[in-house]
């Protein structure tokens, strides 16, 4: 494709972001469940992934102004559909609510993988801030999915 060649427009970078927004809305009410099934231990980690995801907003922010471009910070209307649908499902334990978090994340991964793929003219730096992120969510799935075997045990 013509695409190919063409300099990134740093435009799109808003649609990752989007994501990434999307991400914390859907971890802020994985953080109001938590606190109704009273799972300190969730709660803390849930907020652990949240910083993870503020840091990756903060990144991909400044790398839009510093284009000149105008980051966006609300959700697209499917970000705002996928954000309501986890707030109606009943969680009510500590096992679904990880798992939750867990298909989430991928979600989240898959999204980015995507991105990537279908922005292959990226400079190397963004490309490689891009994957890091991506290695990010492989981290934090770990997590989650340490906290499902202790649980469990």
């Amino acid at each position: 494709t013509m695409e190919h060649n063409e300099t990134f427009n740093y435009d799109k970078l808003n649609k990752f972001l989007s994501y990434i927004h999307m991400g914390n809305e859907v971890f802020r009410v994985y953080y109001k469940h938590s606190e109704k099934i009273k799972s300190e231990e969730l709660k803390k980690l849930v907020v652990e992934i949240q910083e993870e995801f503020k840091k990756h907003e903060e990144k991909i922010t400044n790398i839009i102004k510093e284009e000149g471009y105008e980051p966006v910070d609300s959700l697209t209307l499917s970000g705002k559909m996928g954000v309501f649908m986890e707030q109606l499902k009943i969680v009510d334990d500590e096992f679904l609510l990880a798992l939750e978090a867990l298909k989430a994340v991928n979600m989240g991964e898959v999204s980015a993988l995507k991105f990537l793929n279908e922005h292959d003219n990226m400079n190397e730096e963004l490309t490689k801030d891009i994957k890091e992120i991506i290695s990010d969510y492989d981290d934090i799935k770990t997590k989650i999915k340490e906290f499902i075997f202790q649980y469990c045990d």
